[in-house]
C-alpha cells in the first residue's frame, strides 16, 4: 500500500474547468447461457492444402537490392532446410516499385504496400500460387484493402537465389492512409497472409507520430504519448519551488473511478515516467489525478525512485516510495493528516493493485516491428525434427534494435517446444531460436514478443491441423499478443462458435475489451456461417462469457466505417461493448449460471 503523508510544495494558481469523467452504465438483459466449456470444442473441418505445401514463412534479408532484384524482404535465417520446397515472403512499404522494408508509417504517408511473393527453394519446381492478405487496424477491425495495378492474388514462384523478379511474381496489396479515416488508426497494425486458405504468417509495422517517450526527451512528446495512451491530460509542466528546487507535475482526470485499481496505479506510474523522461533535473515528479473541481489525488516521489521503478519495473518496491496527499485547490493547500479521511470517505479503503504493464516510458519505446521467419515450416511429428526460427526487432526508424529482449510462446493444435524462451537480440537486430517437433500432428503458432510488440509464423506438425478455422484463430490472437489456447464450435449445429482466452490471475475489467474486439473479429473471419461469437475469459477458476451475434459485429464492423472522426469510432465501440456486457454472464466450468454479468462485476470491481 502507498504511504500516506503530507507534503508541501510550490501551490498552483492556475484554475482549470473541470473535465467530465464518462462512466459507462452496463446494463444486463438477459440469462447466461448455458454452455460446456472446457475440453468440449468440437474438430469439424479439413483443410486441405496445396501440393506442394508452403514450406514457411521466412523473410530473406538480402539488404541493397530493390524491387526487380529482390524479394519483399532483407535477412535469410542462419540454418536453412536442404530439401525442395516453397517460402512465403513478405514486406511493407510506401513504393509499389520499391520493396525495401518499413518498420513504422506516419500518418501522412500516402499509401501502404503490403508485398508478397513466394520463392523456390533447393531446385523446387515453378508454380502458382493464390495469396491472400488483409490489413488489420490497431483496435483488431479489418480494413478494406485493394490490389495494386494489375494483382491479382495470383503469384508465380522463382528461385530464390534469382537475380530479379516480375510484376506476375509479386501480390502487392494496398491501403490509402494521407487524408482518409485510416491516418487516424495510430498503433500496431497487422497483415495476415494466407496461401491455400491456411494463414502462413502475420507481420506488423506501426502508425504513429514521433511522438514517443522513448525517442525523445521533449516534454510535449511525452504529454502527447499520454494522451496517446488515452489520458485525459490537463496540464504537463515543470515549476521551480520556493527554494529554487525544480518539480515537475501533471494533473489528469482520472482513469478509472476506483482509486486502488490497476489502472489507476498504471495511470500513476505511466504519469511519473512520463514526468522524469522530459524533466530530467526535476528532483520530486507529481501526478495529480483532478476528481472533483475542488480536490485532486496527489502521488508523488523521488525522481531517483522513480528512474529505479522504470529500470527494474519492481512496483512492490516502488510503491513504498510514493506518497499519497490531497490537494485542495480552493485554499490551495495539502489536507495532510486529513487525506486518510478523506479518501476513506470517498473511495473506501483498499490497497493499490499493481498496474498491468510496465510503465509507459518502456511500453511506448522505440520498437516498431518484430519479423518472425521460420525454416522450415513443415516438420514430422517424430519429437526430433527441428526448425530454426529467426526474429528481426526494428525500431521506429526502420533500423535493426540490439540487445533487445525477446521472448517466445506456442500455441496451437500441433506439439513443439521452442528453447530458449528468452533471449536477445544480436548487434544487427536479431535473435534465433529452435523448435522441436512433438508427436501430435496439427498447427503451431510461433509468437515472439519484444517489449509489447509480436510477430508471428505457423509450423506444421506431421499431417497438419484438423480444425484449420480454429488454429487460424489462435494464430491471430496470439499475434496480437493474447493467449488464446482454444476454439471452436460450442454446438453440433454449428451455429455458436467461440474462443478461449486467457488474460492471467490479476486483470481489470478494461482489459477483457481488447481481447473481446479482436477475439471476435478472429472468429468472424474464419467461421463465417456461425451466428453467434463468444469469446470465453477464464477468472477465478470459472468462466466469463462474452457473446455477440455476427449481425451485431458487421454492424460494428460498418458503423466504424462510415464514422468521419474518432468521437464516432469511440461511440460505437462503446454501444457494441455495452450490448456485449448487457448479455455478457459469469458461470462455472461446466457452464452453469452463477451471476449475471453486473452482478459479477459490482461484487469483483466496484466493491458494491
Amino acid at each position: 500500500m502507498f504511504v500516506r503523508a503530507q507534503a508541501s510544495i510550490k501551490s498552483k494558481t492556475q484554475k482549470i474547468e473541470k473535465g467530465g469523467i464518462f462512466v459507462t452504465r452496463w446494463l444486463v438483459r438477459g440469462a447466461a447461457m448455458l454452455l460446456a466449456l472446457v475440453g468440449v470444442f468440437a474438430v469439424f473441418s479439413t483443410v486441405t492444402y496445396a501440393e506442394p505445401p508452403i514450406r514457411g514463412a521466412r523473410i530473406h534479408q538480402d539488404a541493397g537490392r530493390e524491387y526487380g532484384q529482390n524479394s519483399p524482404g532483407n535477412g535469410a535465417p542462419h540454418l536453412q532446410s536442404s530439401s525442395p520446397g516453397y517460402t512465403l515472403l513478405y514486406s511493407f512499404s510506401s513504393d509499389p516499385k520499391d520493396n525495401t522494408y518499413v518498420a513504422t508509417f506516419t500518418p501522412d504517408v500516402a499509401e501502404i504496400y503490403a508485398w508478397a511473393t513466394v520463392v523456390e527453394e533447393n531446385g523446387a519446381a515453378e508454380k502458382q500460387f493464390t495469396v491472400e492478405t488483409q490489413f488489420l487496424a490497431p483496435d483488431g477491425t479489418p480494413v478494406d484493402s485493394e490490389w495494386y495495378g494489375s494483382d491479382t492474388g495470383t503469384v508465380t514462384t522463382y528461385p530464390s537465389d534469382a537475380k530479379s523478379f516480375g510484376d506476375k511474381n509479386v501480390a502487392r496489396r494496398v491501403i490509402k492512409v494521407a487524408g482518409t479515416p485510416n491516418a487516424q488508426l495510430t498503433g500496431q497494425w497487422t497483415v495476415n497472409y494466407r496461401v491455400g486458405g491456411k494463414l502462413i504468417a502475420t507481420g506488423n509495422f506501426t502508425l504513429a507520430d514521433a511522438t514517443d517517450i522513448g525517442q525523445s526527451d521533449n516534454a510535449g512528446n511525452a504529454e502527447n504519448a499520454l494522451k496517446d495512451a488515452g489520458y485525459d491530460v490537463v496540464e504537463f509542466t515543470e515549476t521551480e519551488g520556493k527554494s529554487g528546487n525544480l518539480f515537475a507535475y501533471v494533473i489528469m482526470l482520472p482513469a478509472s473511478q476506483d482509486l486502488y485499481s490497476s489502472e489507476t496505479t498504471q495511470q500513476i506510474v505511466d504519469g511519473l515516467a512520463a514526468l522524469r523522461q522530459s524533466f530530467p533535473d526535476s528532483g520530486t515528479l507529481y501526478v495529480f489525478l483532478r476528481y472533483s473541481e475542488r480536490y485532486e489525488v496527489a502521488y508523488y516521489a523521488d525522481a531517483v525512485d522513480v528512474q529505479s521503478y522504470i529500470d527494474n519495473n519492481d512496483f512492490n518496491a516502488f510503491a513504498r516510495n510514493i506518497t499519497v496527499d490531497v490537494y485542495d485547490n480552493e485554499t490551495n493547500s495539502y489536507l495532510g493528516k486529513s487525506s486518510k479521511d478523506f479518501i476513506n470517505k470517498n473511495f473506501g479503503a483498499g490497497n493499490y493493485q499493481t498496474p498491468p504493464n510496465p510503465p509507459l516510458s518502456k511500453r511506448s519505446n522505440t520498437i516498431g516491428s518484430v519479423r518472425v521467419s521460420v525454416s522450415p515450416s513443415e516438420l514430422p511429428a517424430d519429437g526430433t525434427s527441428k526448425a530454426i526460427v529467426t526474429v528481426n526487432v526494428y525500431d521506429k526508424k526502420n533500423q535493426p534494435i540490439p540487445n533487445a529482449e525477446v521472448k517466445f510462446d506456442t500455441s496451437g493444435s500441433g506439439e513443439g517446444s521452442i528453447r530458449p524462451r528468452v533471449t536477445s537480440t544480436d548487434d544487427n537486430g536479431e535473435a534465433d531460436a529452435v523448435l522441436t517437433a512433438g508427436k501430435k500432428n496439427g498447427a503451431v503458432t510461433i509468437t515472439a514478443t519484444s517489449n509489447g510488440v509480436t510477430g508471428s509464423s505457423v509450423v506444421t506438425i506431421g499431417s497438419g491441423s484438423t480444425d484449420q478455422p480454429a488454429d487460424d484463430v489462435i494464430a491471430f490472437m496470439q499475434g496480437q499478443g493474447y493467449n488464446a489456447s482454444k476454439a471452436g464450435y460450442l454446438d453440433s449445429a454449428k451455429t455458436t462458435v467461440a474462443v478461449l482466452v486467457d488474460l492471467g490471475t490479476s486483470f481489470n475489467i478494461n482489459q477483457v475489451t481488447g481481447p473481446i474486439i479482436y477475439g471476435m473479429t478472429a472468429l468472424r473471419i474464419n467461421y463465417p456461417q456461425a451466428t453467434t461469437l463468444v469469446v470465453i475469459i477464464p477468472y477465478q477458476n470459472n468462466l466469463l462469457m462474452f457473446p455477440a451475434t455476427s449481425a451485431e459485429y458487421d454492424n460494428l464492423s460498418k458503423q466504424l466505417a462510415a464514422a468521419p472522426d474518432d468521437k464516432a469510432k469511440n461511440t460505437a465501440f462503446t454501444n457494441f461493448l455495452s450490448l456485449v456486457f448487457g448479455k455478457a454472464a459469469y458461470v462455472d466450468r461446466n457452464g452453469n449460471p452463477i451471476s449475471t454479468f453486473k452482478d459479477f462485476y459490482n461484487k469483483n470491481f466496484t466493491g458494491g
